[in-house]
């Protein structure tokens, strides 16, 4: 007597493969879909671009801390005199809760990102720019320009911090401790809108990213040009830019020279023996 099991998904190997192989290509599908940033992650990260490149002395000579204790030295110098347009406006600006330090600052931000960046001068100083007035005028309701650097400042950290994030090999409480020394100094401000409701600031990466699910393994930085970009792709691994394309394919071959040159030969034999014998015959 022979018994007979129906088979069932559970203990059909058929159905096993398949849904082995059916992984396998919704992964693969994942991986190779484009999917397009938030429009404000997009601005934010355009505008962090234009920053020097992390690791560099004219980086560090925009941290804040640097140019604030540039301008408290300008000031506090014996010999320091206060420009006659500050004495003409320091009535106006009394009240606000300006100060020379303040007004040296300003002054030397402006110098330093003229000569970096003309376009990141105009977006800091005046927050007018055409390409990123949602950034500029919703996100941020004080119009000064030290404000609005250090707000697009700790956002380029908190980006650098999501990419060491992604490349970290294991995850948890410790990592992120160890990440994240210090917790980052952000502004904050609470106002009463012309309808008479609580409205509270919200910086520019918090409001950036708070716009929808944003896939951390999406942040990126350019293994090229070690920019932050989005990554449309989850294999991507450069910003984009045909520079940035041409290094790194260089750089894999010369990475890979052996094994490109190997599989060269391999093909080399292979044609011959086709070759030899198609002769024969």
């Amino acid at each position: 007597m022979v018994a007979f099991f129906p088979m069932n998904k559970t203990n059909n190997p058929s159905n096993d493969s398949q849904n082995l192989l059916t992984s396998r290509s919704q992964k693969r599908s994942r991986k190779n879909r484009v999917r397009k940033p938030p429009p404000k992650l997009e601005l934010l990260i355009e505008l962090v671009n234009l920053l020097p490149p992390e690791n560099t002395s004219e980086l560090e000579a925009l941290s804040p801390e640097t140019l604030k204790a540039q301008a408290e030295a300008i000031v506090n110098d014996p010999s320091y005199k206060v420009s006659k347009r500050w004495l003409l406006i320091n009535a106006g600006l009394k009240n606000k809760g300006y100060s020379p330090i303040i007004w040296e600052l300003t002054k030397l931000l402006v110098e330093h990102l003229e000569n970096i960046s003309p376009e990141l001068r105009d977006y800091v100083y005046r927050g007018r720019l055409t390409e990123y007035n949602v950034l500029a005028t919703t996100t941020i309701p004080n119009e000064s320009a030290i404000i609005r650097y250090e707000d697009l400042w700790y956002s380029a950290q908190r980006l650098r911090k999501i990419v060491s994030l992604n490349n970290a090999k294991t995850r948890g409480s410790f990592l992120v401790s160890m990440l994240y020394p210090a917790p980052v100094p952000i502004p904050i401000w609470d106002r009463i809108d012309e309808f008479g409701y609580i409205r509270v600031f919200r910086d520019s990466f918090t409001d950036a990213v708070g716009e929808t699910d944003v896939e951390a393994a999406r942040i990126r930085e350019c293994k090229a040009c070690k920019r932050i970009f989005w990554a449309g792709r989850l294999d991507a691994q450069q910003c984009g830019s045909a520079k940035c394309k041409s290094i790194l394919s260089t750089r894999l071959w010369r990475e890979n020279k052996q094994l490109y040159n190997k599989e060269r030969r391999r093909k080399k034999r292979k044609a011959r023996g086709r070759a030899s014998s198609e002769v024969k015959v």
